[in-house]
C-alpha cells in the first residue's frame, strides 16, 4: 500500500496504523498526488491510500494524465505495471 497525505504528522500516524497490522504492508508514501504520479514507475502497490483534500486530489492527477475518470485510471496503472494481480 502507497499513502498519500500533505501533512507529515498524518503520514506518520497513518503508517504506524497500517503497520500495526500484519495484513498491510506500507511500500510508499508520498505527500502530494503529483508525487504519487512521479513515482507511480519506481513503486508497486496494490492500493494507494490518498487524502481526498490535498491539493493535487485524484482529479488533478486524471487531468495530468489524460484520462476521463477513475476506470481510465485502473486501466492505465494496469498497462503500465503499476498494479498487479
Amino acid at each position: 500500500m502507497t499513502h498519500t497525505n500533505d501533512h507529515a504528522v498524518m503520514r506518520q500516524g497513518v503508517r504506524a496504523a497500517l503497520e500495526a497490522r500484519p495484513e498491510f504492508a506500507v511500500v510508499g508514501e508520498a505527500e502530494s498526488g503529483a508525487e504519487v504520479v512521479r513515482r507511480a514507475g519506481e513503486v508497486v502497490s496494490d492500493v494507494v491510500l490518498m487524502d481526498l483534500l490535498m491539493e493535487g486530489h485524484v482529479s488533478n492527477i486524471l487531468s495530468k494524465l489524460h484520462l476521463a475518470d477513475r476506470t481510465q485510471a485502473a486501466v492505465y496503472a494496469w498497462r503500465e505495471g503499476v498494479v498487479r494481480k
